[in-house]
């Protein structure tokens, strides 16, 4: 018990000295140091100071130095990877434009509310493993699958692609559409993110539909 409070008041006193990120090894390093330090003092401390006991002392301050900051490495790792993931997921529900992930099926992964709510949903999760199939003509989402699949298979990104949709009441949007390939660490091609943005809204639409116009499905 005295070790483990010993432990925790060096533990406070280390975090408060390395607060800032870039202090983060020395933050793990320092912790290591005071779970050994507190270890061998206790161990000469209760039982005296053999050459035995020295000896045994020594060797198990040394493992404990070792898993410690073993231990603390891990934690740190995962808890700036856990960080950097709620930030980017965060930055990406939350923007304002139609912002979507996804995998090599055209498949969505994750997208923002906007998307989410564009298409009749009431969470960013409820897009997850549906495709374009499900949300528009079969006619329009096979022409947005064929131009997905070719981004995915020559790794040439969609730049700014204007596209007119027409609305249930007749009305004119434009958007912008942007769409990059995704690869993993290994360089191999894994899907495509995603970036439309509503450029403008025109008033009613009176002429017939051209070829490259874009009808929603009700």
């Amino acid at each position: 018990m005295i070790s483990i409070t010993l432990v925790s008041l060096l533990g406070l006193c280390v975090h408060r000295l390395f607060r800032r990120r870039q202090m983060e090894a020395g933050k793990i390093a320092a912790s290591a140091v005071a779970v050994a330090a507190v270890s061998l003092v206790m161990t000469l401390f209760y039982q005296g100071s053999g050459s035995e006991i020295a000896a045994l002392g020594l060797i198990m301050t040394g493992v404990k130095f070792i898993a410690t900051l073993s231990a603390a490495s891990v934690i740190a790792y995962f808890h700036a990877f856990t960080v950097e993931r709620d930030i980017l997921r965060a930055a990406l529900t939350q923007a304002p434009d139609f912002h979507y992930v996804k995998n090599n099926k055209s498949e969505f992964v994750v997208t923002n509310l906007n998307v989410a709510h564009h298409h009749g949903r009431t969470k960013s999760s409820e897009m997850v493993g549906l495709t374009d199939f499900d949300l528009f003509p079969s006619e329009m989402a096979q022409a947005f699958f064929d131009r997905e699949q070719a981004i995915m298979s020559t790794g040439e990104p969609m730049v700014d692609l204007e596209e007119r949709f027409l609305e249930e009441d007749g009305r004119e949007r434009w958007f912008l559409t942007s769409k990059v390939p995704l690869r993993n660490r290994r360089g191999v091609l894994i899907g495509l993110a995603g970036v439309t943005r509503d450029v403008r809204k025109s008033a009613w639409c009176r002429t017939p539909s051209t070829a490259g116009t874009c009808c929603r499905k009700p």
